[in-house]
């Protein structure tokens, strides 16, 4: 995260903004309506091709036609390729904010730039060329927007996977490689409820939620043949060893967008699937020090993402979960930690 000048953000906010309206002055836009944490979000995207790109993973989570009305987000985005409407960045690469509110992202190979103010409905992203959308974006589209405008709504988005069953989750936390993607797609292929495999939102309240963003599926070369359902669903190679795989429609009908979480589980490698309590303090420690060095933030919402995870902590059951390669009995053991907190 950067420091900048309260000015050139703003500079940068009205380009993409002037650019937007001249671009939807020669080319229509196509919108999706989604149903975000509560709320309503609308993406507007000129690009016929860029358009799957950054709406499918939201699939399961489109609203009714109705919400167009009054969405609380609207995120315009364009195909400068397509359009040939270009944007220049006189700022460097990386994570901005200014003290005026206004933040960014910059992305200089293949150029991007997101940008948003705090306290405004409308968000813009310009993309310099939809072939060269980057394939980890493929999974999680305008998440940088997404994490600013939800920390505004006292809502967190978490480095985190989460499966339910009934009415209840439990939220899979740890750094990247821990094996919280395998742990969730697994017992989303033994019939749980799936939120998320990666990313997801926190909803801190008399009961605490966690929200669905993306209904996408991480998996590295080694698990496919242990996971053969995922592995068959429509996918994009993101990297030599891992594909990102698109979870509706193969399984729409279970794919859920909140559920109350009844418990935490730091996924661990081991010998003997089982679980063992941990404090809150070591699980807060987990959860923050994976999700906090993702976070876009300025410091204000930083700290109040810090308190959302350590109200977490203190208010579930936290426990690490021995993974090993026997998914069915580790999916066992999940199952029956949730079994155990609806009594």
């Amino acid at each position: 995260m950067k420091e900048a000048v309260a000015s050139d953000l703003a500079d940068i906010s009205r380009d993409l903004e002037s650019s937007w309206n001249l671009v939807t002055t020669a080319h229509a836009a196509s919108s999706q309506i989604l149903c975000v944490a509560r709320r309503t979000v609308e993406i507007r995207v000129v690009g016929t091709d860029l358009f799957p790109l950054v709406t499918r993973p939201f699939q399961h989570l489109q609203g009714r036609e109705e919400a167009l009305l009054s969405p609380d987000l609207i995120i315009h985005v364009w195909d400068g390729a397509a359009t040939g409407v270009h944007v220049q960045s006189t700022v460097s690469p990386g994570v901005h904010v200014a003290s005026s509110g206004h933040l960014a992202t910059v992305y200089a190979s293949p150029p991007r730039i997101d940008t948003w103010r705090r306290g405004d409905r409308d968000a813009f992203c310009y993309v310099s060329d939809h072939v060269r959308f980057p394939k980890w974006a493929h999974a999680a589209p305008f998440r940088n927007i997404l994490s600013w405008w939800l920390n505004e709504h006292e809502l967190t988005c978490l480095h985190s996977a989460a499966v339910g069953i009934g009415d209840g989750a439990v939220l899979l936390a740890g750094e990247g490689g821990a094996g919280k993607s395998t742990a969730a797609l697994a017992c989303l292929e033994s019939g749980f409820d799936y939120i998320a495999d990666d990313f997801c939102v926190l909803e801190n309240g008399a009961d605490i939620h966690i929200h669905s963003l993306y209904a996408t599926g991480n998996l590295y070369s080694d698990s496919r043949s242990m996971l053969p359902q995922v592995a068959a669903a429509d996918s994009v190679e993101t990297d030599e060893l891992k594909r990102v795989h698109y979870l509706h429609p193969s399984f729409s009908e279970r794919l859920v967008s909140h559920l109350p979480i009844r418990c935490l589980l730091l996924p661990t490698p081991g010998d003997s699937p089982g679980i063992t309590p941990v404090s809150a303090g070591e699980a807060m420690r987990i959860i923050a020090g994976s999700s906090a060095k993702l976070w876009p933030l300025p410091a204000r919402g930083f700290r109040k993402g810090l308190s959302a995870i350590a109200d977490l902590a203190r208010r579930v059951p936290c426990y690490r979960l021995t993974r090993t390669k026997d998914l069915h009995a580790m999916v066992d053991v999940v199952r029956r930690v949730l079994s155990e907190q609806h009594q």
